[in-house]
């Protein structure tokens, strides 16, 4: 038997000595190997383990990582029985345990790898999958909020928050008075809030020929981070920090922010007495050009109230 069906939309297909996957009756992927082979009896056993990338981190001296090769059509290949150290066929039979063990627990993207995972679902649910629409925005917000850090990175750098909607976003990683918080900051200031992994990074530009954008609006983006469904770090101009509302200093976990300008905005007694009053931050990040000149400023302060200061290259 060389296929192997998952449901009316999903099958895996053995052309030795690959399996690929079709989507809708189309080719979608290859499978090249296989990370860990996965049955229904066998899932408790993997409990203290919370995803497969998880497990791909922890055991990586001997699990294998699993490569994804896309394309309009299954890619000609040359033959070589020793590429693998599993008999082609067994693999074969592993994937397929595994997507049907993903299938059967509701697409559960920890049971997958992640590059696999949220590709395969992304694409279910573009053809009609109604169960794989609905799990597509849910999974983005759990492994976004509770995934590994390289999970997290996957889905930050391939712009999967991209399909969903600010609210959706805001109230899927935050608890409701963080996200409302957030959102009227974003009403005040004109601006779009979107996830970040760590407040030193940028946002909005990891798909800059995106025409659904427009350039003022990816101007607009600033990035906040997380912290138990709270607000860990924020981004923020210096101009717009001078207007935030107050309701910023509910933000009852912030301990992060980042403040771009000018050197010249920099001078202002205002922009010290609003970072005094947020007595959980901790740091604030800085273009480095002007850290060094910090000391010509009234943000040399800020070091006397114990707040610690650091620089960012190239904002």
């Amino acid at each position: 038997m060389n296929e192997f069906k998952i449901n009316n939309l999903l099958t895996v297909k053995f052309r030795y000595p690959l399996t690929e996957i079709y989507v809708n009756g189309k080719y979608f992927m290859q499978c090249k190997k296989l990370v860990l082979n996965l049955s229904r009896n066998q899932l408790k056993q993997y409990d203290s383990i919370d995803s497969i990338d998880g497990a791909a981190e922890i055991y990586d001296h001997y699990v294998r990582d699993q490569e994804i090769l896309k394309g309009d059509g299954p890619p000609e290949v040359e033959i070589d029985e020793d590429s693998s150290l599993i008999d082609p066929r067994e693999e074969f039979w592993g994937h397929c345990s595994n997507l049907q063990a993903w299938a059967e627990h509701d697409y559960d993207t920890r049971l997958l790898k992640a590059d696999l995972a949220f590709p395969l679902l992304e694409k279910l649910s573009k053809v009609g999958d109604k169960r794989a629409q609905v799990r597509y925005k849910e999974e983005i917000l759990k492994r976004l909020s509770g995934g590994t850090k390289t999970v997290v990175e996957f889905l930050f750098v391939e712009g999967y928050q991209d399909d969903l909607t600010n609210e959706e976003l805001l109230y899927g990683l935050l608890e409701p008075r963080e996200a409302e918080i957030l959102m009227e900051i974003q009403r005040e200031l004109s601006v779009i809030y979107m996830f970040v992994p760590s407040i030193d990074r940028n946002v909005g530009l990891q798909h800059p020929e995106d025409p659904s954008m427009t350039y003022e609006q990816k101007r607009s983006i600033r990035g906040f981070s997380i912290e138990d469904k709270c607000v860990k770090g924020l981004q923020l101009t210096f101009a717009e920090f001078l207007h935030v509302p107050t309701e910023i200093q509910n933000l009852k976990k912030l301990k992060q922010m980042r403040l771009k300008g000018n050197y010249s905005e920099l001078n202002s007694d205002e922009i010290v007495k609003g970072i005094q009053k947020l007595n959980g931050l901790e740091e604030l990040f800085l273009r480095s050009s002007l850290v060094q000149n910090l000391e010509k400023t009234s943000l040399k302060k800020i070091k006397k109230i114990g707040r610690k200061i650091y620089p960012i290259v190239g904002i």
